[in-house]
């Protein structure tokens, strides 16, 4: 699964990369997987508590079963775990973007999902994009 978090810390814009390998899953089971992720990563950032918070996903079906009631015949214990995991930021809302398009959170995530499924590892970096100027 691949994670891109991009948010403002004390006035420095931000971009969280995250990765990982978690085994030979379906496209939608590696989705909400991610969105899985991105929930508990902004635990660890002050965009916790963030006002807003806009989750931008190429999978209409993980914004369907999560946010819309559509109802799954497959992949429903890890719907009802993300679910759980949504609590985390219950602001969050969920946007469809087209994949492969040239979104930047998107091509991030892919590159980082693919980058960590290939050498089956996991992985974090966080760097600063920009600085406010005062």
């Amino acid at each position: 699964v691949g994670v891109c978090i991009r948010y403002w810390d004390d006035g420095v814009l931000k971009i969280l990369r995250h990765g990982a390998y978690i085994g030979e899953v379906t496209n939608n089971q590696a989705e909400l997987l991610a969105v899985g992720r991105g929930m508990l990563l902004l635990k660890d950032i002050p965009l916790y508590n963030a006002k807003s918070v806009t989750f931008f996903l190429d999978s209409q079906y993980s914004i369907g079963v999560l946010t819309k009631g559509w109802q799954a015949e497959k992949n429903t214990d890890i719907i009802a775990l993300v679910k759980k995991m949504m609590r985390i930021a219950p602001q969050a809302e969920f946007q469809h973007i087209k994949g492969h398009v040239g979104h930047f959170g998107n091509v991030q995530a892919d590159k980082m999902a693919g980058m960590c499924t290939k050498q089956r590892m996991t992985m974090t970096n966080v760097e600063v994009e920009s600085e406010m100027r005062k």
